[in-house]
């Protein structure tokens, strides 16, 4: 009742919370729809998770209709921001062409940033796929 409260006075971070119970149907009625609104709106007061939240549910169409062009934008938006687990999504993203132009380079530069910044499958992805985007030493 409290987080409820809460959100609907506007708290950032209650909404998020209010909306992850809808999307989980943790402690409420599974209601995915509801719970994209509450995940927007706190995205429209600037909660950064929230933002990224917004762009797996519309990838893979959890409240809302899947739309790759909303989700690649709101994964560069929460890239751009400094959100870790958004660069590796906002990556895939431009290494396939999922919703953006594909763009290998591009792709690759944001894959680094978040092995860089600690993203395991980001890592992962960069040890596996170094030979096609590192010049091999003496050629």
């Amino acid at each position: 009742q409290f987080l409820e409260r809460a959100a609907e006075a506007g708290h950032p971070r209650s909404l998020l919370f209010r909306g992850f119970c809808s999307l989980e149907g943790m402690g409420v009625n599974r209601d995915e729809v509801n719970g994209f609104r509450y995940v927007s709106r706190a995205a429209e007061k600037g909660t950064l998770e929230a933002v990224f939240q917004m762009a797996l549910c519309r990838a893979n169409g959890i409240g809302v209709e899947k739309n790759a062009a909303a989700a690649a934008s709101s994964f560069q938006t929460a890239a751009d921001l400094g959100h870790i687990p958004a660069m590796y999504y906002y990556a895939q993203c431009l290494v396939v062409g999922y919703g953006v132009p594909k763009s290998y380079d591009e792709g690759v530069s944001w894959m680094r940033k978040a092995a860089a910044a600690g993203h395991f499958d980001a890592q992962n992805w960069c040890s596996q796929h170094e030979t096609e985007f590192e010049p091999v030493a003496g050629k």
